[in-house]
């Protein structure tokens, strides 16, 4: 059985009420339920699913290297974090280090959003990134895990 975390920061808890024009009113239950019926839908019998959200990058910290021993691969979506988050950049290093497979997803385009936006400093650390592709990208994220 493969153990996926995959771990949300800061705000999306509430995408339901930000930009529609970036998260359409989607929220985070929307997001795991999406991605539990996509594992059903895909038989990926071999998969299992671990969800955590927190607005604290510590938190984020703490639950990554609590897991470190109980997860293979991580799908993260740092939002605001990955642009300045050197902490949360290290706590990857180290699951790097630890030949967990790592995928980075945004929901929107970053690299069509403000100046501050277009640089995520957690990337480098990330075997695939995906941006702008919306839910779809958790679940590309997830195709991409299982094939490895």
């Amino acid at each position: 059985m493969k153990k996926i975390h995959i771990v949300n920061g800061p705000n999306i808890s509430h995408l339901h009420l930000r930009e529609p024009e970036y998260y359409k009113n989607i929220s985070l239950v929307d997001i795991e339920n999406a991605l539990n019926e996509f594992i059903i839908a895909k038989h990926f019998t071999n998969i299992d699913l671990a969800f955590f959200q927190s607005n604290s990058e510590g938190d984020i910290i703490k639950y990554l290297l609590d897991n470190l021993s109980n997860l293979d691969a991580l799908i993260i979506n740092p939002a605001a974090y990955s642009h300045y988050s050197l902490a949360i950049s290290d706590t990857l290093a180290i699951l790097k280090n630890q030949n967990k497979v790592i995928a980075e997803v945004h929901i929107s385009n970053i690299f069509g959003r403000e100046e501050d936006r277009k640089v995520s400093i957690t990337a480098k650390y990330a075997d695939i990134i995906i941006i702008g592709a919306g839910v779809e990208g958790y679940k590309l994220a997830l195709e991409y895990i299982s094939e490895r």
